[in-house]
């Protein structure tokens, strides 16, 4: 997960935190966008890599909630 913020954000964060980055974002999107959250359940599968679905988490917040994925991104430690 860590390698797909480094690819889509350029961000180095350590695994655990991007763990808990991913969890973040999901929840928000769960909350604030049902549709994309049922897409993305729809994606998620024991086959499918973490930073896959990390790379989809991000990709939505950056397509449809940019505000918000830039307030947790200054959540993120530096």
């Amino acid at each position: 997960m860590e390698a797909a913020v480094f690819n889509n954000l350029n961000i180095r964060i350590e695994k655990r935190e991007a763990l808990a980055f991913y969890h973040q974002l999901r929840s928000y999107i769960q909350v604030e966008d049902k549709k994309s959250f049922s897409s993305l359940m729809d994606l998620n599968s024991s086959l499918m890599k973490d930073e896959t679905l990390m790379a989809s988490v991000i990709s939505i917040m950056q397509g449809k909630h940019p505000l918000a994925l830039t307030q947790f991104i200054c959540t993120l430690k530096p």
